[in-house]
């Protein structure tokens, strides 16, 4: 009777040991991360920049008969000072706009953050405060020796009270891109960009390479009849197909990369090619009045 209540005991402590590994896999981890982070999220402009991440990085919903996994979703949270000044007619303009350190953060107050209306106004102030969040995630999917990736980016910005001005929030263009390796073909994307007040647009696409990616730009200040509005939210979606897999057991990688620019764009969007394993790439040229944030999925089959 002891040996029988010894290998009980042993079942019901397997049994949860697997219990607690399956819960596990499909947690959403936070943590603070820097341009050091393996999970590919950084401001290139800002090394120091505190960008608070949630990643799940393993299969959701995964049996052994699945054929298609979520590889990565990644959320990346900056946390944003735009400073002002007054031209010559009195208007407020965004003069400086930049990515704040922890240290900065934790100054002002994270908790400030979640009520940015607390926050000092630009006619009250020299500067105002807000975060941008992107949200990446794929979900591939193998059939035979074909696989298609749906990839799915949101940038969502948080602005407190500002003065309604023409030029503010921060005027010009924004760009955000999807570029990938593995030599993918694009069977489906979209982009749209939706106001405060929920109205939606489509962005513009402005550049794409073969296989490679796709670049999209879209106004964030909407000045209209005095009310100072903004584009809150841009959601893209793509599917990228591969007839026949060449990889041999090797991945690809998407990335997701946001340009915030603070004057008229002037410039122009220019796209690099990638490869097997290496995404395609895109930058902005001759405008100085600007930061970028990226993150990067991997493990996409090619």
């Amino acid at each position: 009777m002891l040996i029988i209540k010894k290998y009980f005991k042993k079942l019901v402590s397997v049994a949860l040991s697997a219990v607690m590994v399956m819960g596990m896999s499909v947690t959403a981890f936070a943590s603070e991360t820097d341009n050091t982070s393996v999970r590919g999220v950084y401001s290139p402009e800002f090394p120091d920049a505190y960008i608070i991440t949630e990643t799940n990085s393993e299969p959701v919903g995964y049996s052994i008969d699945s054929t298609e996994i979520q590889p990565a979703t990644v959320t990346a949270t900056v946390f944003v000072e735009e400073s002002y000044a007054v031209d010559r007619n009195g208007e407020v303009y965004v003069s400086d706009s930049r990515l704040l350190s922890k240290e900065e953060v934790d100054d002002i107050g994270i908790d400030n953050f979640d009520n940015l209306n607390t926050l000092a106004t630009p006619r009250a102030a020299k500067n105002s405060y807000g975060k941008l969040t992107l949200t990446f995630s794929g979900t591939h999917s193998k059939s035979g020796k074909s696989v298609s990736c749906k990839l799915t980016a949101d940038a969502d910005w948080d602005f407190g009270s500002f003065t309604s001005s023409e030029k503010n929030p921060a005027v010009g263009k924004d760009f955000m891109g999807i570029t990938w390796s593995g030599s993918f073909t694009t069977r489906a994307f979209s982009c749209k960009a939706t106001d405060l007040v929920g109205n939606v647009t489509s962005a513009v696409m402005v550049d794409s390479i073969a296989n490679g990616g796709r670049v999209w730009s879209f106004d964030e200040s909407l000045f209209e009849d005095h009310f100072a509005n903004y584009n809150k939210n841009i959601h893209a979606t793509m599917t990228i197909k591969k007839n026949t897999m060449t990889g041999n057991g090797n991945t690809a990688e998407a990335v997701l990369k946001y340009i915030h620019t603070y004057k008229q764009t002037v410039g122009s969007i220019s796209m690099s090619a990638g490869s097997d394993t290496v995404s395609a790439g895109f930058t902005l040229s001759n405008v100085d009045e600007q930061w970028s944030l990226v993150c990067t999925v991997t493990n996409i089959p090619y």
